[in-house]
């Protein structure tokens, strides 16, 4: 059986080109495995992120789209812009294409954070934050869709859930619709929970569990101070529409 382990962004040669044709259809048939929030993590602290540099982060971002772009031959045109789409077919053929899509999220996210250090001084700044956020949360959401249509593994999914989550939180505490955001906040804390009591080595999830919990009593002090009767249960309601 072909190896369920992601393969790695960077490695531009791809496996096949080893691999005979059978292992090759072996492993269409297996559930996708993706390390998302490993993955994350490792991106942001070796690019910037341990020191806060959203700049550097989001062109690392930049750079790593169009490697990819490049390895996969998924160019736009030389000329005239072409947004084409990423359909589940191209996934079956090459895993790289979902971590388009995550990238483009974790872009438009660090985009949002770095505009952030200045939204308080620049009105504009915060305006264009949020369509950034925006952004992150529609392809988020895009992500989480993929990994229920390939019928990546339970882990995967969940991953790919909580991520949604927290993008839509992120957006809707910018927005200080406060209540929309502890509900979705609180809805990733609860699929990390769930994650690290699943694993022999949880750390991670409890890690990222702890990083939102500011945000969270963030939330709840001004739902309480505006006389709210504090967050409804977890659930899909914080969540952006569509």
């Amino acid at each position: 059986m072909a190896s369920e382990e992601v393969i790695k962004v960077e490695d531009v040669h791809l496996e096949e080109n080893l691999e005979g044709e059978k292992e090759e259809k072996e492993e269409l048939v297996c559930p996708f495995s993706l390390k998302l929030l490993k993955d994350i993590k490792e991106y942001q602290n070796l690019h910037g992120l341990k020191h806060d540099d959203f700049q550097r982060y989001r062109q690392y971002c930049t750079r790593r789209l169009n490697r990819l772009y490049k390895g996969l031959k998924f160019l736009h045109g030389s000329k005239k812009f072409s947004n084409k789409k990423i359909t589940p077919e191209l996934f079956v053929k090459d895993i790289r294409y979902m971590y388009i899509i995550l990238i483009r999220a974790e872009r438009a996210w660090a985009y949002a954070m770095d505009l952030k250090q200045f939204a308080n001084t620049e009105p504009r700044k915060q305006v264009h934050l949020i369509h950034k956020l925006k952004k992150a949360v529609l392809y988020a959401a895009e992500l989480e869709k993929n990994c229920v249509t390939l019928k990546c593994d339970t882990t995967t999914q969940l991953e790919a859930k909580a991520y949604h989550h927290y993008m839509a939180g992120m957006l809707l505490f910018e927005q200080t619709h406060w209540q929309r955001a502890v509900i979705s906040l609180t809805a990733a804390q609860k699929i990390y929970n769930k994650l690290a009591e699943a694993v022999e080595d949880g750390a991670l999830y409890r890690e990222k569990h702890a990083e939102m919990s500011p945000k969270v009593q963030y939330c709840l002090y001004n739902i309480q101070s505006s006389g709210g009767l504090g967050a409804a249960p977890p659930g899909e309601e914080g969540l952006m529409e569509e």
